[in-house]
């Protein structure tokens, strides 16, 4: 409790020997606190202090809260999930994109501090927002929208996604090479196709009559991607999740066990992945 000066003395005291400190007030809270990053470097030169928020410290617009949403609708990413939809509305992703971006943003910059305190031995602060992660990861729709910043067109990528017999499967013609495999799977010319655009009505036609289950036949004699699509239910029964471990129990104080995706990281030298699930409320307070 930070706001009782034993909850003060606590979080100093972890500080002090802290690597890293992560935290999302809004700006000026930890500071008047006195757990701000210049009042706590003092305690400890090393401690990388990283700072996620919505609009960053430095604005005109920091005083702002924000959620995930805030910057979906913020800095673009609706507006570019409508267009490629084709839609009259824009809708809400399935998933906070902006939350996920953000949190890695701060995972690779938290990495990039703690190997050049190697060099330097010395901490730094970390500042992260929502509206920057969320920007950057639609650096590829923003490209053109710098270019002619009066546009009001932009066509989005789109890869392929055709209906089946009984579903859906993700083909892209993809390149000239690619498209030659295609070709010998779906018994057609390969001059049949001049752009890309025919290139997607040929597979279209040619899903359409095909289970999905042939479909993966075809592509898998010919070597060329594609994807049938799964309900996420189906999907973390994929059997390749099984063979790579993607899918781990852990041990869980109140189920006794519970499985979760693990990490997708991988390492020659050492393990990776879930080693206990998350603390139950005040399980570390006397640690």
């Amino acid at each position: 409790d930070l706001k009782r000066p034993e909850g003060l003395a606590v979080a100093k005291k972890l500080a002090q020997a802290a690597d890293v400190l992560v935290q999302n007030y809004r700006p000026g809270a930890l500071e008047a606190l006195g757990l701000g990053y210049e009042q706590l470097r003092a305690l400890n030169p090393r401690l990388i202090y990283t700072t996620i928020s919505g609009f960053g410290d430095n604005t005109s617009f920091a005083r702002r809260g924000a959620f995930g949403a805030t910057a979906h609708a913020e800095a673009g990413w609706l507006w570019v999930q409508q267009q490629a939809q084709g839609g009259d509305q824009p809708f809400a992703p399935g998933v906070t994109v902006a939350d996920i971006a953000t949190g890695m943003n701060a995972c690779t910059a938290i990495l990039a501090a703690l190997y050049d305190r190697d060099r330097t031995g010395e901490g730094q602060a970390i500042n992260v927002t929502l509206m920057d992660s969320q920007l950057a990861f639609l650096a590829e729709a923003a490209a053109p929208a710098l270019v002619d910043p009066e546009g009001t067109s932009w066509t989005p990528f789109r890869h392929g996604l055709q209906r089946t017999r009984d579903g859906y499967v993700a083909i892209n013609a993809g390149s000239p090479r690619n498209w030659r495999r295609l070709a010998r799977a779906t018994g057609q010319a390969e001059s049949d196709a001049s752009t890309r655009e025919s290139a997607e009505r040929i597979l279209e036609e040619w899903a359409a009559g095909t289970a999905s289950t042939e479909v993966a036949r075809a592509m898998e004699e010919v070597g060329a991607p594609y994807g049938v699509l799964r309900t996420i239910r189906e999907a973390v029964q994929h059997p390749y999740f099984a063979e790579r471990g993607m899918i781990a129990s852990i041990p869980d104080p109140l189920e006794g066990t519970a499985r979760v995706v693990s990490s997708p990281l991988y390492f020659s030298n050492a393990d990776s992945g879930p080693m206990r699930g998350a603390p139950l409320a005040g399980e570390h307070t006397v640690e």
